[in-house]
Parts: C-alpha cells; structure tokens; sequence
C-alpha cells in the first residue's frame, strides 16, 4: 500500500499537533480497516529526538524539510543561508501566512493552506494593514539594498522554514544530517526500553 503522511503545524498545514495527530490519523485508519497503510510524519522533526518521538507515536517513517535548509546540497544564497543560521526560536521567528505566495502575483493554493517564513517586513507590513500590492512595491524597493546589508534578506524575500528552523546552525552535508538523525533516533528507541 502506498503510505500517508501528516504534516502538523510546524511546517505550515492546518492540521494538529504530532502529538496528537499521528495517533488519531493511525486510530482513523484502523477504524477503516487501513491499518496496514504507512504513517509518514512531518513538521517539526528536526534530529534523533523527534524522529524518535514521531515513530513512538506510531509513525513508520519521517521526512524532514526545514533541518536541510543547513545541507550542503541545498542551492541557497549565501545571505539566505545566514538568515536561517541566525534565527534562534521558530516558534516566534517564524509565521504562517498567505502573504508569503500572494506576494508573487496570482496564489494557485486553495484558501486553506499558507506557508511559513522567517518573520520579517514582508508579514509585519502586510498585518499592519498594508495592501498586497503596497507590500510588494516595498519589497522591490528593499531588493535594491539587499546587496549593500541594508535590508535583511526576511524582509525582500520568503524564506520558507518551519518552527524548527532555530537549530539549523551549521553547514552539513545532506547524507550526514540523514545519518546523524537516523543513529541518535536508533540510541534513544534502544535506550528507551530501560526506561521503564
């Protein structure tokens, strides 16, 4: 069977905690007789520790977004990488909102659902009251400063990152923060059962 996956509100759906969302999405199923489908979590897994919370809560696998803006691999400018070095707390640093697509002309995503970036100009002018269209006259105007550091990268573009953007803080190579998430969740699943 093909598997199922839950995105929570770290990376930007409207749906529950993972907490609770992998349970319920896990009881649904079995009600339906699905029990066999793969629950795929998402959102806020940023190392061992919560990969290894996500598979005790029912999980068969993760996927991680936001922990490879760090990745070698990932094409970025050096300036945007540094923007998500520099962040320290996702959960305030970062927010939701359909700004971040309408900024770039017509938004093809349904009404319920948005995106989250670093907090910056481009959300705080837009919940000041500011139109879409007088938001986007300023970013134009900030971009022409963005070589000079001037203005911070937040607040000409979106830089989409999820709640766990804070501990993103160095460059890695991709295979490495696979490795390294899958052998901590493997430590902390093993050393678990003592525990109890």
């Amino acid at each position: 069977m093909d598997p199922t996956w839950g995105r929570n509100v770290c990376c930007g759906s409207r749906q529950s905690i993972i907490v609770t969302l992998i349970p319920e999405v896990i009881d649904a199923l079995e009600d339906e007789g699905l029990g066999d489908i793969s629950i795929i979590a998402a959102g806020g897994i940023m190392d061992g520790r919560s990969a290894a919370a996500a598979i005790m809560l029912g999980a068969s696998g993760i996927v991680m977004g936001t922990r490879y803006l760090g990745a070698e691999e990932a094409q970025f400018d050096t300036d945007v990488r540094e923007a998500v070095f520099q962040e320290t707390d996702g959960g305030k640093n970062t927010v939701r909102s359909r700004v971040f697509d309408d900024l770039y002309g017509d938004n093809f995503w349904p009404e319920t659902y948005d995106g989250r970036c670093l907090r910056g100009a481009i959300y705080e002018e837009f919940e000041a009251g500011m139109s879409i269209e007088e938001v986007q006259r300023n970013v134009y105007k900030a971009s022409a400063k963005l070589g000079s550091g001037e203005a911070p990268i937040k607040d000409v573009m979106t830089v989409w990152a999820g709640t766990g953007v804070g501990m993103v803080k160095r460059l890695e190579k991709a295979g490495d923060i696979t490795r390294t998430v899958r052998e901590d969740a493997k430590k902390l699943l093993v050393g678990g059962s003592s525990w109890v």
